[in-house]
């Protein structure tokens, strides 16, 4: 039978109705948003705390329960929790990042960078040039000293170990002198002692401005966050002259052109005391001679008057001016023998104390040497050190200086960076707040007043 119509169309098939969430997925569509945050923040590097996110994942992987009202809602007021505590965490973060882009402020980078550490730099260069380097160069005199009193105790206790010869010259006169092998000896001790002191005053030199050095270099590069290393000069002691010899032509310091030697001194040689045996020590000697002398010619007088015969008187008195010469040599001899001794001793004292003296004057001159050689010395090291610090300085700025732009440009993306971070961490916050907490708080109401129907009413 043909239809009175045109047919109508065939109805199309009903749409299929959601399937549902998958197994352990939310179960409506606000809590994605907590997937989705999470997901976010991992691709944007942002450090949540890890047990709070393994709390939400874990639980939010069951499903809300099903069937059982009072279970849902239970179910719904341990989400809240989750909730509020993912959202407090999310705004902690967004705290710490603003702190951060304070911290990370482009328009203090010069100042950070370059100008306060080119400001702290100077004020230590300065302070080295003015009072450190003047400081420890003063300091060296106490040093010079201590050390040369020392070496001067020890002459002093070789000088007492004298050994003499006392030596008759053609004149009559008689001649003190050190022996040869104690001279030697003392020559010897002269120049080893001499040879170690140059030595430890080139040690002491090295080791005290390399400690100096050291610790002031690390002062300068502190600011600038750097490692410097400076060599210091050589120390030359064969420019110190030996205050034993005779000075050497003027030198001048290698480095420092400044002269060491102006001046020509003797080489030091064997002291010896002369000394007439006659004189001196001998004057009763000299005295009794002259009494018997004087005695004698007037015994003359009596046997003069006694005999009249001239040959008789001459006879008489050869004799008696030969018995006065005769007693007269014997005293004489006797007490020039004892003054010897005596004269022999204050010889042997005097050469002791000229050997100190001398070498008091040879130090005090060798002191100006040294002085002169470590001031020379210190001014070689102050002038090296101010030089290459202000080589390694000028180019750690001037690399700092180019590095400013491009450290700009790198904090200025860090702070895009940050910025970004905070507009999805914002974001973030206000959706948990807004839709999340919003829509389990009407589920929630929506479960309790099925739950209140479901009660059976008195």
């Amino acid at each position: 039978m043909a239809a009175d119509g045109p047919s109508k169309p065939a109805p199309k098939p009903a749409d299929p109705k959601p399937a549902g969430p998958p197994p352990g997925s939310p179960q409506f569509a606000s809590l994605t948003e907590v997937m989705r945050a999470l997901e976010r923040f991992s691709q944007a590097d942002v450090e949540l705390d890890a047990a709070i996110c393994e709390d939400i994942e874990r639980f939010f992987a069951a499903p809300l329960p099903t069937g059982d009202t009072a279970r849902a809602v239970a179910w719904l007021d341990e989400a809240e929790v989750h909730i509020k505590d993912f959202r407090d965490s999310v705004d902690a973060m967004a705290e710490e990042l603003l702190a951060r882009q304070v911290d990370f402020d482009p328009s203090a980078i010069k100042a950070a960078l370059l100008t306060d550490p080119q400001n702290a730099v100077r004020n230590e260069l300065n302070a080295l040039k003015g009072t450190r380097f003047a400081g420890e160069r003063a300091d060296w005199r106490r040093r010079i000293d201590d050390n040369l009193t020392a070496l001067r105790d020890k002459q002093e206790r070789q000088a007492a170990k004298l050994r003499h010869v006392v030596v008759d010259l053609p004149d009559g006169r008689v001649a003190v002198r050190p022996t040869p092998e104690w001279w030697a000896a003392y020559t010897a001790w002269h120049h080893t002692a001499f040879d170690g002191w140059r030595k430890h005053l080139g040690a002491l030199l090295d080791d005290r401005w390399r400690k100096f050095v050291d610790k002031e270099v690390k002062n300068v590069a502190t600011p600038l966050d750097a490692s410097f290393s400076v060599e210091l000069p050589p120390v030359n002691v064969d420019d110190v002259p030996d205050p034993t010899q005779r000075r050497r032509d003027p030198v001048h310091y290698r480095d420092g052109g400044i002269g060491l030697a102006d001046s020509t001194d003797e080489d030091m040689k064997a002291p010896e005391e002369v000394f007439d045996p006659t004189t001196g020590g001998s004057r009763n000697a000299a005295s009794l001679s002259s009494m018997v002398q004087r005695f004698g010619t007037v015994a003359v007088a009596p046997l003069g008057m006694m005999f009249s015969n001239v040959a008789v008187k001459i006879v008489s008195t050869a004799v008696v001016l030969g018995v006065g010469l005769f007693v007269n040599h014997l005293v004489t001899k006797r007490e020039v023998d004892r003054g010897k001794v005596d004269r022999v001793a204050k010889a042997s004292a005097a050469i002791q104390k000229s050997l100190i003296e001398d070498y008091r004057k040879r130090l005090d001159r060798h002191r100006v040497d040294v002085e002169r050689f470590v001031r020379a010395y210190g001014s070689v090291v102050q002038q090296a050190v101010l030089d290459r610090l202000t080589l390694l300085v000028d180019a750690e700025l001037r690399r700092r200086t180019d590095l400013v732009p491009e450290e700009k440009k790198k904090m200025t993306l860090r702070q895009k960076e940050i910025q970004r971070r905070q507009t999805l961490l914002a974001q973030v916050s206000g959706d948990l707040t807004n839709k999340v907490l919003v829509d389990l708080a009407m589920r929630r109401r929506a479960l309790r007043d099925e739950l209140a129907k479901q009660r059976p009413t008195g």
